[in-house]
């Protein structure tokens, strides 16, 4: 008997198809009446994915694509190296850790962040500080007079201490 990883791959590739060079994916069996052959499977959610209603699941896109491309789910998250959560390439998905993934976030995410920049408050003295977290533990990068410096200067650091970034 398969086990539920042989299965999945063979019940998504039977009724599945990539195209590799977008990233979509499509119906290549009818799993239902409403749904065409040949239409483009799965819709936007409202984080920015792609996500897709199969046999009363739903799964996020980006996971199918790895697993039609390797024939196993992936271990863990799968970062889109390009930040951009709809581009399901296979070149631009990697598997990572919670760690790896955040490392290569490029907004910021929190409305600590008062200059909507990724690694910049504004600081009580009025100018801008940079900060970044590295194993756990923020660290400190500098004051600067305007939130692009110290964004540039928290980019510089980023790159040198984040192994997962790829800005």
């Amino acid at each position: 008997m398969a086990n539920s990883i042989d299965s999945d791959f063979n019940v998504f590739s039977e009724y599945i198809s990539v195209d590799y060079k977008t990233g979509k994916i499509f119906w290549k069996a009818q799993p239902s009446t409403q749904i065409k052959v040949g239409d483009e499977a799965g819709s936007d959610d409202r984080y920015g994915y792609r996500k897709l209603c199969f046999r009363k699941r739903m799964f996020l896109v980006h996971r199918v694509v790895f697993l039609l491309a390797n024939g196993r789910w992936p271990i863990g998250q799968i970062d889109h190296i390009n930040g951009n959560r709809k581009d399901n390439r296979i070149e631009n998905l990697r598997e990572a850790t919670h760690s790896l993934n955040m490392q290569n976030q490029r907004k910021a995410m929190s409305s600590n962040h008062s200059s909507g920049l990724l690694g910049v408050t504004l600081h009580k003295n009025g100018k801008w500080q940079a900060l970044i977290k590295t194993n756990g533990k923020s660290r400190y990068i500098g004051l600067f007079p305007t939130p692009e410096e110290a964004h540039a200067a928290y980019i510089l650091a980023k790159r040198e201490l984040h192994d997962g970034c790829t800005i």
